[in-house]
């Protein structure tokens, strides 16, 4: 299977699929097919408004020249974890967590991004602090595609074509 990409249009296609981003001319179309899916939340819905979050870009799959489906993309601040002297007091450590969120905004708003999220359990002091902090709990859950999975398989299927040529040649 051939894959063509062509940076200029931010296309690429493979047999008779296409990979794009969208453009305005797509809004009434996938305006239409949002309407008619009760199984998209409308809170999604108003975050990849591009007012709301500007940096959404719609990726656009196409079959045929047809657009098959849509997936809203934006960036966004995870906070991963933090860690806490072992000395400090819960105060200090509300106001360490207030003033890193605080700046953790003023990132984000720099680079176009407007949320921030966070994983944990509201029993957790972490959560506690999260809902303290204005996080709100949202009960969906997460699925998590680790590109750094694929990019290892691939690094290591090179290694093995890599040694393999290697092999070949000092025969």
């Amino acid at each position: 299977m051939e894959t063509i990409t062509d940076n200029s249009t931010q296309t690429a296609s493979t047999s008779l699929w296409s990979f794009r981003v969208a453009t305005p001319e797509d809004a009434e179309e996938f305006s239409a097919w949002i309407t008619s899916n009760p199984d998209i939340d409308r809170a999604d819905v108003q975050r990849t408004i591009k007012g709301n979050n500007p940096t959404c870009i719609l990726l656009v799959a196409s079959y045929d020249g047809k657009p098959v489906a849509f997936a809203p993309v934006y960036a966004q601040f995870h906070l991963a974890h933090l860690a806490f002297s072992p000395d400090a007091r819960g105060t200090s450590k509300l106001q360490a967590v207030s003033g890193l969120l605080d700046f953790a905004m003023g990132l984000a708003v720099q680079f176009g991004i407007r949320e921030i999220t966070t994983l944990s359990r509201s029993s957790y002091a972490m959560g506690k602090f999260a809902e303290y902090l204005g996080f709100a709990r949202d009960d969906r859950e997460l699925f998590l595609f680790d590109i750094n999975k694929v990019l290892k398989s691939a690094a290591n299927e090179n290694a093995a074509a890599i040694e393999h040529v290697a092999q070949q040649e000092g025969k």
